[in-house]
């Protein structure tokens, strides 16, 4: 799997279509769920949440474990997603915001770099 489908969708912009907004959290739910297969992470040790928002925005999809956050959103730049480190999955504030763009969020380097932050 890549992340082919999402950048596509990212390209659009999803507020006020609810079709192309389920789209969006649908795929975005699958890159987190391989992202967390890559990570390692086992059922129980992270949490996909996805908050659809209202109809004026995309709302978020996010990978919360109990050291990373990781959210997906179609704010400022349709293209880059937030990470970050954290204390717990209740946590919400964590580390310093960091981003990344879409594409990425697959790739070794990227996972290897998360690996180091965990």
């Amino acid at each position: 799997m890549t992340t082919a489908s999402l950048v596509k969708i990212l390209k659009q912009d999803v507020s006020y279509d609810e079709e192309l907004k389920n789209s969006f959290h649908k795929e975005s739910k699958k890159v987190l769920k391989k992202l967390a297969d890559k990570l390692g992470l086992k059922k129980g040790e992270y949490d996909i949440l996805s908050n659809k928002g209202g109809i004026a925005g995309s709302g978020e999809i996010s990978l919360h474990t109990d050291k990373l956050y990781i959210q997906i959103w179609q704010g400022f730049n349709h293209n880059e997603m937030l990470y970050r480190t954290c204390k717990s999955r209740k946590d919400y504030t964590g580390g310093t915001n960091q981003y990344i763009h879409v594409q990425k969020l697959l790739d070794d380097e990227f996972v290897n770099r998360l690996l180091s932050l965990s």
